[in-house]
């Protein structure tokens, strides 16, 4: 499970984001758990995002993902 200030991964798509929540989707008369994320800077969507938590995976701190464009500090949405 994933907490509030996570940096995290769309699996699909690969864009990363902070977790800021979550919430519930039915999907053929299923109640799914969701993951709401912000997205960080430089990437193509500005508004949050929210999907299955199946379709998100954890992002260390460390990783090489996260330096691609640029430093982490300059990429967190204010």
């Amino acid at each position: 499970m994933f907490k509030v200030g996570d940096i995290v991964q769309h699996k699909v798509t690969g864009k990363l984001g902070t977790v800021v929540g979550y919430g519930c989707r039915v999907l053929d008369r299923t109640y799914c758990l969701t993951l709401k994320v912000k997205p960080l800077k430089g990437f193509y969507f500005r508004s949050p995002i929210e999907d299955t938590i199946s379709k998100w995976r954890f992002v260390p701190l460390g990783s090489p993902q996260l330096f691609d464009r640029g430093s982490l500090k300059h990429k967190l949405v204010a």
